[in-house]
């Protein structure tokens, strides 16, 4: 999905996969497209099939990346046993 018209001004903020079926070790194809285009977010869809049958199916959001600095989190990390 990377590679599906990319834009380095943007980075994936969520990534969703559902796998349909199993997933033969063999020839296969995947399919990518641009379902929603936009300037700050757009959204992708993939599709990998096996043998004319979909076997997964997955979505990513892309963001407009920003100038901004890191944000500290104010949860303590876990007690290590």
């Amino acid at each position: 999905m990377q590679r599906c018209q990319p834009r380095e001004d943007m980075i994936t903020a969520r990534f969703t996969c559902e796998i349909l079926g199993p997933i033969p070790v063999g020839e296969i194809s995947v399919q990518a497209r641009v379902v929603r285009p936009g300037r700050s977010v757009e959204l992708l869809e993939a599709t990998m099939s096996a043998g004319g049958r979909e076997v997964v199916r997955a979505s990513a959001w892309r963001v407009r990346r920003t100038a901004g600095v890191p944000v500290t989190s104010r949860i303590s990390a876990p007690a290590s046993l």
